[in-house]
């Protein structure tokens, strides 16, 4: 993508300049138009060092007439930090070329539309980027991206004799219509995922891209079609047979619960649910669910995962606090604590900046951003 292809186009007396047509086939084998998408990941990426100035960052040193900001005249000149030397080489409607000093214009792999207006990205003066429509005829500058980790090396160019075919992509699903990839339908994904919703589907349940969908029969059961699931036909019947069974819908997952002797839901999962079995054996131990420490404790009736306090959390992952151990310092992800008289105590932020308060150190000053403190 770092630099213009060069292909004389017949009847073009403007090089590395195509029309939108020309544009989206003229890449070799095993590249590709630069999408929007791309220039926009390249355009975030910058911004994230160059903030507004992510324009500045990709056009040349030299060529770019001058700007004018605020009242102040500045540079239109760019910084080409990395190598792509966009030059302002101007916008070009067959042999008639504008804008040269001022402007550059880039395809992107775009469908046109009903009036013959297509996807471009834009440089001019000043040091952002612009994304527009411009019509079919013009001739603009292409820059071509390696299928390699895209979309076009799992799938291939949408030809014409892919029309109308399905495929996926990082979990995504798409449809070859009128030679682009587009996302596809749920309808056309479930088809393509699981078959065709027909009488033999009927009543079926599937999750696709954390949705739930059922195959439903209308209501004369001569046609079938996919529509929404509802939790209780995804999830089936919570009962006796399967307490603590764990099922998905939507994304989230969900628990069998025994709410009394007769009463049985379906309820979110939790800890209880998605961390090893508490039990005896592992009475005190520390896990994680959801970003949350949780212990093992013998409860009123049974031994169950309970969120635990800091000082349980450090003690349980670092072991007990003894006197061979005073003033220790270790690192949980619940913050630093220090043994300090045989128990786990977390630092404040002061101390974390300036130690434990000793008796040592007693009657000595320290400054922070905070302030002065005397121990």
């Amino acid at each position: 993508m770092a630099e213009n292809l060069t292909y004389s186009e017949q009847g073009s007396n403007s090089e590395e300049k195509y029309g939108w047509g020309t544009a989206q086939v003229v890449c070799p084998e095993g590249w590709h138009l630069s999408l929007r998408e791309e220039w926009q990941d390249l355009f975030e990426t910058l911004e994230n060092v160059y903030g507004d100035s992510s324009g500045w960052a990709l056009k040349s040193t030299s060529g770019w007439d001058n700007d004018t900001t605020d009242g102040e005249v500045v540079s239109g000149n760019g910084g080409n930090i990395l190598g792509f030397d966009i030059e302002p080489t101007g916008i070009c409607r067959g042999g008639d070329c504008r804008y040269k000093g001022s402007m550059a214009g880039f395809w992107t792999m775009s469908k046109m539309d009903r009036d013959g207006y297509a996807n471009y990205i834009r440089f001019e003066t000043d040091p952002d980027w612009h994304s527009g429509e411009i019509y079919q005829d013009a001739r603009l500058h292409v820059r071509c991206v390696s299928d390699k980790n895209t979309i076009f090396e799992s799938l291939g160019k949408c030809t014409r004799e892919k029309e109308g075919t399905i495929g996926e992509y990082d979990s995504t699903f798409y449809k070859c219509s009128d030679k682009f990839w587009v996302k596809a339908s749920l309808d056309e994904a479930l088809n393509y995922k699981f078959g065709t919703c027909d009488s033999t589907q009927e009543g079926k349940v599937y999750e696709l891209n954390d949705s739930a969908a059922i195959c439903r029969a209308s209501s004369y059961g001569d046609t079938y079609s996919w529509d929404t699931a509802t939790m209780e036909e995804a999830l089936g019947e919570c009962s006796d047979k399967n307490v603590k069974e764990i099922k998905k819908y939507n994304g989230q997952k969900y628990a069998c619960h025994m709410l009394t002797s007769s009463w049985y839901s379906w309820e979110e999962a939790g800890a209880n649910d998605l961390l090893p079995e508490c039990k005896q054996s592992i009475e005190f131990k520390i896990d994680y669910f959801n970003d949350t420490a949780y212990i093992c404790k013998e409860g009123f009736s049974s031994y169950t995962w309970q969120i635990a306090t800091e000082e349980e959390e450090a003690k349980g992952k670092l072991g007990e606090c003894t006197s061979a151990m005073q003033n220790k310092v270790e690192k949980t992800k619940a913050g630093d604590f220090a043994c300090v008289d045989n128990s786990w105590k977390k630092m404040n932020q002061v101390e974390q900046e300036l130690g434990l308060c000793s008796e040592d150190k007693k009657g000595s000053q320290k400054t922070t951003s905070n302030g002065t403190f005397m121990a």
